[in-house]
């Protein structure tokens, strides 16, 4: 009796982990406006990075301005521009409207590549007035150019795109 609750049990845990499990580049594939960013994520393999995280925000990028991302970046920078744009925190469009007036310092994957000098391997997110959310370096002097137009795709406290 008891190894059939044992059992019952590991079945039980490798549910819940095959239900928390992702692959951005599969949530990806098919939106014709990703295409490029997808591809980038394969190339450089921080799809592996991002799909081994449990609560991860992924910022993606329209292939326009990905080209313009891209354009004089060597593979190695636009891997870590890719690991700067993965937030180690599960952020929805409730979370990010709920910062409020001030700004919220988090942490992205290219802090943990220990290649980032000083706060280079945080985000700075802050809710601008009329409900638009920007994204900055939090490099001093950086500027809020980036900002949240839509959600992609949510899986609740696990991946945001």
């Amino acid at each position: 009796m008891a190894a059939s609750h044992r059992l019952i049990l590991l079945v039980l845990c490798l549910t819940a982990t095959a239900a928390s499990a992702h692959n951005i580049t599969a949530i990806l594939d098919g939106r014709s406006e990703y295409t490029l960013y997808n591809s980038y994520l394969s190339e450089t393999k921080v799809c592996d990075e991002i799909n081994s995280r449990s609560s991860v925000t992924v910022l993606v990028l329209t292939n326009g301005a990905m080209s313009s991302l891209v354009a004089n970046l060597s593979l190695a920078d636009i891997k870590n521009a890719l690991r700067l744009l993965t937030l180690l925190d599960y952020f929805d469009e409730k979370k990010l409207h709920s910062i409020g007036s001030s700004s919220q310092l988090t942490t992205s994957l290219y802090q943990t590549t220990g290649q980032a000098a000083g706060d280079m391997g945080h985000v700075n997110i802050t809710d601008l007035r009329g409900g638009k959310v920007a994204f900055a370096s939090a490099a001093p002097g950086a500027k809020f150019q980036s900002t949240y137009t839509k959600r992609v795709a949510d899986f609740p406290s696990n991946l945001s795109v």
